[in-house]
């Protein structure tokens, strides 16, 4: 309901959308919660100085969170529409949902890509990045270079998380990842293309429909072959 009526109210910079795709639930979203939450149930209910209600009330409220975390992150969406795409997720009121228009991506930028759960390994970001959504169990999704968190961001009021640190193109424009979910990326892709050249933008269009999915490596070496906008990396002895 939340992201129909944001749509809604975007729809005249966005237009209709075309698709949504949901991050999803994974094996690995569910045990990198799952693991902590019982261990540390179990721990809870070894120590000798505690009743029987302390335990039942960590159990249930650590539980609500642990689910609540797992659903928002499984639910965050990628909305492909005629004019722009819209991405992030709506944890709380007032958190910042993103929209980037297509005249905004760099042509050549966008390319889709498998073994995503490589991207940080292989891009190094400074920090955590609002652009960049790596969430944990992602496999595949787009990468491509386009406008600053802060242009993008909706509603304009949002403010960026603490640690949010943009992550840089070669030419200084901010580098953005989206998750696919269990779409395949190439498809996502194709279609993002197709709207682009409805709205006249030829060049990003024929950039993106000749852009070939890439598998990611771990090794920072390959980000500039892989990743079009990111530099090279230095040798070491540079």
């Amino acid at each position: 309901m939340a992201l129909r009526r944001f749509l809604d109210d975007h729809r005249d910079e966005l237009g209709a959308p075309l698709s949504i795709h949901r991050a999803g639930l994974t094996l690995r979203l569910l045990l990198t919660v799952a693991l902590p939450w019982v261990v540390g149930v179990a721990v809870f209910l070894l120590l000798p100085w505690f009743g029987m209600w302390e335990p039942i009330a960590f159990t249930v409220v650590t539980g609500v969170i642990l689910v609540w975390l797992v659903v928002f992150s499984a639910l965050e969406p990628l909305v492909v529409c005629e004019r722009g795409l819209m991405l992030g997720m709506r944890q709380h009121p007032g958190a910042p949902r993103f929209v980037v228009r297509y005249e905004q991506i760099v042509p050549g930028s966008l390319v889709p890509v498998t073994r995503a759960q490589n991207y940080r390994a292989l891009t190094r970001p400074p920090g955590q990045s609002q652009t960049l959504r790596v969430l944990t169990g992602t496999t595949q999704g787009l990468h491509f270079v386009g406008p600053e968190a802060e242009e993008a961001t909706r509603p304009r009021t949002a403010r960026p998380a603490l640690r949010s640190t943009a992550m840089r193109a070669v030419d200084g424009r901010t580098v953005w990842f989206a998750s696919t979910g269990r779409t395949p990326p190439s498809t996502v892709a194709a279609e993002i293309a197709q709207a682009a050249r409805r709205q006249g933008l030829t060049h990003l269009a024929d950039a993106t429909e000749a852009a070939p999915t890439r598998a990611l490596t771990r090794s920072p070496a390959d980000r500039h072959r892989l990743l079009p906008g990111l530099p090279p990396v230095a040798p070491p002895w540079q």
